[in-house]
């Protein structure tokens, strides 16, 4: 079952209780070591489906440690994949040390001690995959100690652009893609660690693929100029096969990057840190270039103009 540990920052003794308690259930027994000079800012969201977990953890911590290894602690059991979000981090475990850069991503056994050290405010977002699930696939290849992966491109750029999209989709929504496409997951790992370059099927390069024109889309959501043919020629693709590769969704790319731009305007209408902007504001935020326009496509989609949507949902 989902589970989901609500977001905190904490200050005082009873919060960083909280925090160790956090961090125990998303990592392990590990220890913060904290700055003397400074007030311990630490948040951590966790949530849970199936046998993969998504981790969210910003601090200012100095250092995290699990000094010991504990086979016989279950929640042990897996591997680490990190993308660092915001800040630098230095990753050491069994003699082996890698530093990240926002952007980057490292891979990591947690079923032995090592040490993340922190620059700053440091964010990152971490998938945990049983570490069975990543044997059935790597083998005896399978990593025993933290691995960098450079993500500058190729299959490495292609895992970061998976993770920043499936990472951002799941923890604003639900899960389910994650998890449906977690074998994807540990094949385009096994890709980006040279492993097998035989690992990616047709089918798994197409849904890479889509994942890629989804995260560009994502990114310049607020451009109303953004076209088509800037789609397929961002991500090396011709106007036609950009089409075939959104004929699995059953949409056309305009139908879908419409279908986005509806959505985000709806949950900004209704979130209540921004009830001063008005539905015009929102309206070009959200790509659309003309409100006449935006508020024709919002009422056939939901039923109602974007001020009276926002007026009755809120008053509920």
């Amino acid at each position: 079952m989902p589970c989901n540990i609500p977001r905190q920052t904490l200050t005082n003794d009873t919060l960083v209780q909280q925090w160790y308690e956090s961090l125990f259930r998303s990592c392990g027994r590990y220890s913060t070591l904290m700055h003397s000079d400074r007030s311990f800012e630490g948040v951590l969201d966790i949530h849970h489906q199936d046998e993969v977990c998504v981790s969210t953890i910003s601090t200012n911590a100095k250092k995290i440690t699990k000094a010991n290894p504990d086979a016989d602690e279950r929640v042990d059991d897996h591997h680490f994949v990190v993308l660092q979000v915001k800040g630098q981090s230095h990753f050491e475990q069994m003699g082996s040390g890698v530093t990240l850069e926002a952007g980057d991503v490292t891979v990591m056994d947690q079923r032995y001690p090592c040490m993340m050290e922190f620059d700053g405010m440091s964010e990152q977002i971490s998938v945990q995959i049983p570490t069975h699930m990543m044997i059935d696939i790597l083998g005896a290849s399978c990593p025993s100690h933290a691995v960098n992966i450079q993500t500058r491109y190729g299959s490495g750029f292609a895992l970061r652009n998976y993770l920043v999209h499936a990472l951002n989709y799941s923890t604003r929504k639900s899960h389910s893609q994650l998890t449906v496409q977690n074998n994807l997951l540990t094949k385009l790992l096994g890709e980006a660690l040279s492993i097998d370059k035989s690992f990616l099927s047709n089918e798994d390069s197409q849904s890479m693929r889509l994942t890629d024109v989804k995260s560009y889309a994502i990114k310049h959501i607020g451009n109303s100029e953004l076209s088509m043919d800037d789609l397929a020629q961002n991500n090396a693709l011709s106007r036609r096969q950009l089409y075939r590769l959104f004929g699995r969704e059953s949409l056309t790319p305009n139908q879908w990057l419409k279908n986005l731009r509806l959505a985000l305007a709806s949950d900004l209408l209704l979130d209540k840190t921004q009830l001063d902007r008005s539905v015009a504001d929102i309206c070009y935020v959200c790509g659309f270039k003309d409100l006449a326009h935006f508020t024709r496509s919002f009422t056939s989609h939901f039923g109602a103009p974007p001020a009276r949507y926002r007026k009755d949902k809120i008053s509920r």
